[in-house]
This record gives structure tokens, sequence and C-alpha cells, in this order.
């Protein structure tokens, strides 16, 4: 679920456009959204890596 929504933010924050002609506010908002789904993806990550050594 989170890797779909990182996709869906970075194809916004890619889109020149939209960084273009989108209040700044709301662009920095989408940049905190980022790095609240990666901090999560990584939390994850850490999760799961640490369950392999039950495995």
């Amino acid at each position: 679920m989170y890797l779909w929504v990182f996709i869906s933010i970075q194809k916004k924050l890619l889109n020149e456009r939209f960084v273009n002609n989108t209040p700044e506010q709301v662009v920095v908002i989408e940049k905190n959204k980022e790095a609240d789904v990666l901090a999560k993806i990584e939390t994850l990550k850490t999760s799961l890596d640490s369950w392999k050594f039950f495995v």
C-alpha cells in the first residue's frame, strides 16, 4: 500500500506542470507526505529484516 502512495506522490512531484502551477504550500505538503511514506517504508523494511532472524 505505501509503495502505491509513494509512486503516486512521486508522479506528482516529477510532473513539472504540477510543481509549477500548484501553490507552493501544496507542493510542500506533498514533499512532507513523501518523506512520511519513505519513513514508513523504511520502518517496515527494518521490521521485515528483523524477522529474517527467526525464519
